[in-house]
C-alpha cells in the first residue's frame, strides 16, 4: 500500500483548501500557491492509500494555522485534529534525527522527513533542498510546484 507524507506547507495548503479555498494565493502563508496547485494535489493524493506524518510536521502546521482569533480560517484547528485521527504518525527521537549527517543542512523537520521516507513513503513538498536530498537518497519525492511547468515534447 502506497503512503504519502505531506510536508508542512503542502499540508497547510490541503487543509485550508478543503475549508476556504479563497485563502489560497491571498493569505500570506498561502501566497505561493494557486487553486490549480490545490487541484493538482487533490488528484495526486488519489494515488495513495494512507498518509504518514511526523510530530514535527504536525507542530509546524499547527503553528502556521494559528489558534483563537489568529486562526488562518474557520475550522482549521478542527480539521488538523481530524487529520491527526486519520493518519499514521511516525516518531523518531530528536536525538536520532540530529545525529543524521544531513541534519545541519536540512534542519530537524526535513531531516526527520528523509528518515521517515526510508519506510517507502513518497514525500510531497515545495522545499527544493528537501526534494533534492530525497532524490539524492533514492527516495520517493514529488515537488508540487513542478506541476506548474508543462512538459512539451517535440
Amino acid at each position: 500500500m502506497r503512503s504519502v507524507i505531506l510536508d508542512t506547507n503542502v499540508l497547510l495548503l490541503w487543509l485550508v483548501g478543503q475549508l476556504e479555498p479563497s485563502k489560497i494565493g491571498a493569505h500570506r502563508r498561502l501566497s505561493e500557491f494557486s487553486l490549480q496547485d490545490l487541484s493538482n494535489l487533490n488528484k495526486l493524493l488519489e494515488e495513495f492509500h494512507y498518509h504518514l506524518t511526523l510530530p514535527q510536521i504536525l507542530t509546524e502546521t499547527s503553528n502556521l494555522i494559528g489558534a483563537g482569533s489568529q486562526v488562518i480560517c474557520r475550522g482549521a484547528t478542527e480539521a488538523l485534529a481530524l487529520y491527526c485521527n486519520r493518519i499514521v504518525e511516525h516518531y523518531r527521537p530528536s536525538t536520532e534525527v540530529v545525529s543524521s549527517p544531513v541534519y545541519l543542512r536540512l534542519g530537524l523537520t526535513d531531516c526527520a522527513i528523509t528518515m521517515a521516507a526510508e519506510r517507502g513513503a513518497t514525500v510531497v513538498t515545495i522545499d527544493h533542498g528537501l526534494y533534492g536530498q530525497l532524490l539524492k537518497d533514492g527516495l520517493g519525492a514529488i515537488n508540487l510546484l513542478h506541476n506548474r511547468t508543462p512538459v512539451r515534447f517535440r
